[in-house]
């Protein structure tokens, strides 16, 4: 009986302690963006310096899963949470680290819903619905330009195929299917060696193809 007590008064200091914890954090959150309103400009700086700071701690934290595939990527939604984060966050610092997994396949229930086709493994949903099941794309594209020069980098590499649609899906979506389109011609162009040349022509041969279902699927072109 005693140590049902005992236990039952631990879980009661633990559940207090992250009470204070979580209400501590918000309390500085809430300081903090007062802080912002000061008459004072060394408190505003200051307010300003913290919140900066605390973004780039987060970021890199996140950052560290999205690197180190092999540890994460099995451990349920972790892998995609981090992913997702750092999209909403808009964090051009961890545009490197996303193209390097743009394959990512979120594993998902199957379901029609909302979906108009799969080509080439990229499950592809109406404009604006986003892409469930391939989330680096989708943080991408929420990046915006950082994320263009990146994944041309990563077209004009041998990769999976499922790589070169989600990095051809990004330029769609960042330039439209035309803008795309002139984007991988004019890199094509410029390569100066057979493997970049290889690759950037897989690209264009592949969104001409990507082109067209988008054509018959959607009735507009983004």
């Amino acid at each position: 009986m005693r140590s049902r007590v005992r236990c039952f008064l631990v879980l009661v200091a633990a559940a207090q302690a992250l009470y204070v914890t979580g209400a501590t954090a918000q309390s500085r959150e809430d300081e903090l963006v007062r802080s912002l309103l000061s008459d004072d400009a060394a408190t505003r700086d200051a307010a300003r310096d913290e919140i900066l700071a605390t973004r780039s701690r987060i970021v890199d934290g996140l950052v560290a899963i999205v690197s180190d595939w092999g540890h994460y990527v099995g451990r349920g939604d972790s892998y995609y949470q981090a992913v997702t984060l750092l999209g909403q966050m808009r964090a051009p610092e961890a545009v490197g680290p996303l193209v390097a997994h743009v394959g990512f396949k979120r594993y998902l229930p199957p379901t029609p819903e909302g979906a108009v086709i799969e080509e080439g493994g990229l499950f592809w949903e109406r404009p604006g619905e986003g892409l469930s099941r391939w989330p680096v794309p989708r943080s991408l594209v929420a990046i915006g330009e950082p994320s263009v020069e990146p994944v041309l980098a990563r077209l004009s590499q041998r990769c999976a195929d499922a790589e070169r649609v989600g990095c051809l899906y990004v330029l769609m979506w960042l330039r439209g299917c035309a803008g795309a389109e002139a984007l991988v011609e004019d890199a094509l162009a410029r390569v100066d060696t057979e493997e970049t040349k290889a690759a950037l022509g897989l690209a264009a041969e592949r969104l001409r193809g990507l082109v067209r279902l988008v054509d018959a699927s959607w009735g507009v072109r983004p």
